[in-house]
């Protein structure tokens, strides 16, 4: 009989005929609720996908080794009250239960040492330690048949042997590999919480799984569960149940501790995003201070011009046409003067409106309008501009047009007067649903973070780039500066924008 199994004092009690019984219960509950809190946890508050995946396992574990642990307590009940042996298909049932929560138990232990090994590995490490397992069934079965009973006992000591003691080992391993992370990155109390799991695991595969049911299969022939009782004077049931409850309080503090830091850790984020947001309207008022000055110095600027380089111009050829009205001689050198003087003005006003908005951008396009923009910095400045075009060209949405050309004129600019070099890189990608522009120079370079910090402290500040920042965002694109001091400077935008379909 099955009771048999538990050999030793038999003690009475209303309630349970049998010590063994409540040590199942317990033994039970402890690995199910485990399983219930870790597969919350891992549905819940656990953003990492490897992690997730490992406590998956770990939760299916313990749900179904805490069910098989109270199924056989129900086959001991049910073999006490009708005073036979149990029956091969609850046997084969119990074993088939308890082969499936250590795979999962392995699983686990596989899936947090991924970290040290491929995905690969894992998967081979996790295909190996079945097909061992599944030779020595079928070996056992083909030893000890044609008795059921002597083969499912024989094969109850088997998946203890194999996959418990080395699921527990394998758990023990991981969970003492993830301790190690936790303490390093100075999360004491869940670094404990993993230990104390992985010892009591480990412990659990190694000294519990080590004594199981007496078979025929050595060296369960020499050392069981009724050597251990006869030993110790307790079932070795209990050992495991206690090394089951440690394991579960261990756990239970290790994900108490770890929500505590994932808590922390939101509302550090949930003050950061704040100060951000803060940082970010109070830059949203500079700039907009900033570009309301700059447009005025540019209409002063243009105020200027029109008055020194247009309206002096315009005033020699109103002098120069009243003294013709005067009745002063017309030759071809004062009509030859006045055609300078006319020709002149018209060609600072197209200078002047150029700056403001070039024509060629409308007309003829980006990429016309970069190539011009080139030309124009190696005149002004002596920089020369290499301008390369990649992916199939096409008109772009007016707006998306002048933003790429304004951040590439601003770029420019500010290599010209600061990178300290005479020569720079442009390059614009047309992507099939984005299209992206970079400026590149070998300059000085800057600290992008220290000169942005200064913006806000009325420093030199970084105004250019702010500007083409907000530029670039206002139209859903993502703009990047990339720079070291001595290092050069990269000034990167992309945009989405629609795909093959727009007109080229």
């Amino acid at each position: 009989m099955r009771a048999s199994w538990f050999a030793g004092p038999v003690m009475s009690s209303l309630l349970f005929p049998n010590p063994i019984v409540p040590v199942f219960f317990v033994y039970g509950l402890a690995f199910f609720t485990m399983g219930l809190v870790v597969a919350y946890e891992a549905a819940a508050h656990i953003a990492d996908p490897q992690m997730s995946r490992a406590m998956g396992w770990l939760a299916f574990f313990g749900l179904v080794h805490g069910s098989h642990e109270w199924f056989e307590m129900f086959i001991i009940m049910g073999e006490q009250q009708a005073a036979v042996s149990g029956s091969v298909p609850l046997e084969t049932l119990r074993v088939v239960a308890l082969a499936i929560s250590f795979l999962a138990l392995c699983s686990y232990g596989l899936e947090m040492l991924h970290r040290d090994v491929s995905r690969m590995g894992v998967r081979w490490g996790g295909v190996g330690i079945l097909l061992v397992y599944g030779i020595g069934t079928f070996l056992i079965a083909r030893r000890f048949a044609p008795n059921t009973f002597d083969v499912l006992h024989a094969v109850d000591s088997w998946t203890r042997y194999s996959l418990g003691i080395g699921g527990g080992l394998l758990a023990m391993a991981g969970m003492l590999d993830g301790a190690r992370d936790y303490w390093q990155r100075d999360s004491r109390a869940v670094a404990r919480g993993w230990l104390t799991t992985a010892l009591a695991l480990g412990l659990y595969g190694l000294l519990g799984q080590s004594a199981p049911t007496p078979s025929l299969l050595w060296p369960a022939t020499i050392y069981n569960s009724t050597v251990f009782q006869a030993t110790f004077g307790f079932p070795v049931q209990l050992l495991r149940a206690g090394f089951a409850v440690i394991a579960s309080i261990g756990l239970l503090l290790a994900l108490r501790a770890l929500e505590y830091e994932r808590q922390r850790l939101m509302a550090y984020m949930r003050d950061k995003a704040q100060q951000e947001l803060e940082r970010r309207e109070m830059l949203q008022k500079e700039l907009t201070r900033h570009i309301i000055a700059a447009q005025e110095d540019e209409r002063a600027r243009i105020a200027r011009e029109l008055h020194d380089q247009t309206g002096q111009t315009l005033t020699a050829l109103n002098y120069r046409v009243a003294a013709l009205q005067a009745g002063q001689p017309v030759d071809r050198a004062t009509l030859d003067d006045l055609r300078g003087l006319a020709e002149g003005s018209l060609a600072d006003l197209r200078q002047l409106v150029t700056d403001l908005r070039p024509a060629q951008l409308d007309d003829l396009g980006l990429v016309a309008t970069l190539h011009w923009l080139a030309d124009q910095m190696n005149r002004r400045f002596r920089l020369g501009v290499d301008v390369q075009v990649e992916g199939k060209r096409r008109r772009l949405p007016g707006e998306i047009e002048t933003v790429l050309f304004r951040v590439t004129q601003e770029a420019l600019s500010n290599i010209a007067r600061h990178a300290g070099v005479d020569e720079a890189q442009v390059k614009l990608v047309f992507l099939p649903e984005a299209v992206r522009v970079e400026i590149v120079d070998r300059g000085m370079g800057f600290d992008v973070k220290h000169k942005l910090d200064s913006t806000l402290d009325e420093g030199p500040g970084a105004w250019g780039v702010i500007g083409m920042q907000e530029r670039a965002l206002a139209v859903g694109g993502r703009f990047q500066v990339i720079s070291e001091p001595g290092q050069g400077t990269l000034v990167s935008a992309i945009i989405p924008v629609a795909g093959e379909d727009d007109h080229g």
